[in-house]
């Protein structure tokens, strides 16, 4: 799970409350409920900034690994080299994404070592609202002869070059009919305002359905537009 506190559009945005909880509980509870064998690790850096990104995990028993602030996809590699061979997938989400559900995570992995995939995800081409984003990675991709050849924005956007590059590798681009009517809903932290819409959604639906959830961003959306990062001629 990608952490920072030092965002440009919304600083400290990962502990920031969401309902009950920071941002972060949110996704390290559902990675936790994947069914697959995994382990969750939050990845940050070792900027001062992030210190209470440190505290909250080894508060909440989860490894977390801390490495270079700007490039992002150092901290990946060094986290593979840790492990050795015996990790071979990485599933990466961001602590941004709070309502990603384990059931998504556990469909996209699924589809991955099925295919024998290099990368499955759901946002090669995006039919979800955007915060239900799950990547799935061959830890191969993780070496220092592909660092070497990274642009500053592909270190930093981990999966952006690859992205770029898609056809050179075996993937899939996992679509899920649940929730493809709903291309405009945000479900992202990017900005406070979308911290405010998401949490005014769970006031109003106290189960925390997904489906209600987005049925209710849907319409506020309809009155709203954000502009979204794009780099390269890619949506980030």
């Amino acid at each position: 799970i990608q952490a920072r506190m030092n965002s440009k559009r919304f600083k400290g945005k990962t502990l920031k409350v969401l309902k009950n909880k920071p941002l972060l509980s949110w996704v390290i509870e559902s990675a936790k409920k994947v069914n697959t064998n995994t382990e969750v690790i939050v990845a940050t850096s070792t900027n001062p900034e992030d210190d209470p990104i440190d505290l909250f995990c080894n508060e909440n028993q989860t490894p977390i690994f801390r490495g270079d602030d700007e490039n992002v996809y150092s901290r990946y590699r060094n986290i593979v080299d840790d492990y050795g061979p015996e990790l071979r997938t990485i599933i990466r989400l961001t602590a941004d994404n709070p309502l990603v559900p384990s059931k998504l995570i556990d469909a996209v992995l699924s589809t991955h070592l099925k295919k024998g995939n290099f990368y499955t995800s759901n946002i090669v081409n995006r039919t979800m609202p955007r915060g239900l984003d799950v990547e799935v990675i061959s830890s191969k991709y993780f070496n220092s002869i592909i660092e070497a050849r990274l642009t500053e924005d592909e270190k930093e956007h981990v999966t952006l070059e690859l992205r770029k590059n898609i056809q050179k590798y075996k993937y899939s681009n996992f679509e899920y009919s649940k929730y493809q009517k709903y291309p405009d809903v945000r479900l992202c932290i990017d900005y406070e305002y979308d911290l405010l819409s998401i949490n005014k959604a769970l006031e109003y639906h106290d189960t925390n359905d997904l489906e209600d959830i987005i049925e209710f961003l849907d319409k506020e959306a309809k009155s709203s537009i954000t502009e979204q990062t794009r780099i390269d001629g890619i949506e980030w």
